[in-house]
């Protein structure tokens, strides 16, 4: 009695753990466990509460740097997914700022 129990409990513990694994998106449920992001849906789209090494360059005239995707566009930034990408596009906002007599060198 005892051993059918137990075989009940390995093998629904077992069903839990096969549907949790195909159901839950990963990385994204570790964080979603772990209570950094609301949802997977959240993560995915990074924006969660802490950086969970998805969130994409963000590129203004002042700054290249890692952030949310919605406080980037809420700061009038770019995103981008590279940091080489992100250099490069700073470098040219900033030379699009400059005054055309700076840029031709006179």
């Amino acid at each position: 009695m005892i051993k059918t129990i137990f075989s009940y409990l390995v093998f629904f513990g077992l069903c839990l753990a096969i549907m949790f694994a195909a159901v839950i998106p990963w990385p994204s449920a570790i964080f979603v466990l772990l209570g950094i992001c609301d949802s997977s849906r959240e993560y995915l789209e990074g924006e969660c509460k802490l950086n969970t090494f998805n969130w994409k360059w963000c590129v203004t005239k002042e700054s290249v740097k890692k952030m949310k995707h919605s406080e980037c566009i809420s700061t009038g930034g770019l995103i981008y997914y590279t940091e080489k990408q992100a250099n490069n596009a700073h470098q040219l906002l900033i030379n699009e700022s400059r005054p055309s007599s700076e840029k031709n060198g006179n």
